[in-house]
């Protein structure tokens, strides 16, 4: 059994209520009653599946966001050494022109 997975999973499936449950070693040791019935053994493992399927496609987003960025950065340092090249302050092969 993987404790932060089961630990995380839980918080995740109830929102990260507040209050919460209370986990320690993975072991439900508080259930507030505002969060519904105590949840069954089956009902945590369809939890964790659930969880690690989220956290898979959300790791996916964050890192399509993280390329997305920087090809934005990349296009931005072309645009700028175009501006330099441009302006006669950068030679084609990206030195800094001679005044």
């Amino acid at each position: 059994m993987n404790i932060l997975n089961r630990h995380e999973a839980i918080h995740w499936k109830t929102n990260y209520a507040s209050p919460g449950p209370t986990i320690k070693d993975g072991v439900i040791i508080d259930w507030p009653e505002s969060l519904s019935p105590f949840p069954t053994e089956d009902q945590i493992q369809e939890w964790i599946v659930e969880y690690q399927a989220w956290k898979v496609t959300d790791d996916a987003t964050k890192a399509g966001e993280v390329e997305k960025e920087s090809l934005i950065q990349a296009k931005m340092r072309e645009q700028a050494i175009t501006a330099l090249q441009t302006e006669g302050k950068l030679t084609k092969e990206g030195k800094a022109a001679k005044a």
